[in-house]
């Protein structure tokens, strides 16, 4: 209960920080539409209580297409690589804008207490952020934070997860825009 209880404090404490007014202003982040397209790539998981590198190879495939007025839709595969030839992940956000400049807020968000998760996105610089808190069952809770910053020839990945045990994954990859 106590992990669970310092991971939700983190979770609140980082999505407010996520969530405040950045050092720049809104005008220095890029427009939704320059995320648009394809990209395609690998990575590597981390787990803090994990060497298996083997294990840790990804497959990775994102699509970022528009979606309604000034929103976005998120697509993206994640093939994980083990010795058993792989498993398919598959993944779909639709995001609208918020009301602020730059935040979005996904459009099947629900109260995760109830049932399902909240979602929001936002744009810093070249980095889109994607935030989810998710609550299972028995009360323990999910949050993962997907950041893909643009770069010259596509996109770099980071994903984190953080769950109530304290657990930690990371997901550092490169994508080449198609």
């Amino acid at each position: 209960m106590r992990a669970f209880l310092l991971a939700l404090t983190c979770a609140f404490a980082l999505a407010a920080a996520a969530m405040a007014p950045s050092r720049g202003d809104a005008e220095s982040a890029a427009p939704i539409k320059e995320f648009f397209g394809q990209f395609k790539g690998q990575g590597i998981a981390k787990n803090r209580d994990s060497l298996d590198f083997y294990r840790s190879l990804r497959d990775l495939d994102t699509i970022i297409e528009p979606a309604g007025e000034g929103g976005f839709t998120v697509k993206w595969t994640t093939v994980i690589r083990d010795g058993d030839g792989g498993r398919k992940i598959d993944n779909a956000m639709t995001f609208a804008p918020a009301g602020k400049p730059n935040v979005f807020k996904a459009v099947d968000s629900t109260d995760p207490i109830v049932k399902g998760h909240y979602a929001w996105a936002r744009i810093e610089g070249r980095t889109l952020t994607i935030n989810v808190l998710e609550m299972g069952d028995e009360g323990g809770g999910r949050w993962q934070v997907y950041e893909r910053r643009l770069t010259g020839d596509g996109m770099e990945l980071t994903f984190r997860r953080l769950d109530p045990t304290g657990a930690l994954r990371i997901v550092s990859g490169k994508l080449k825009r198609q």
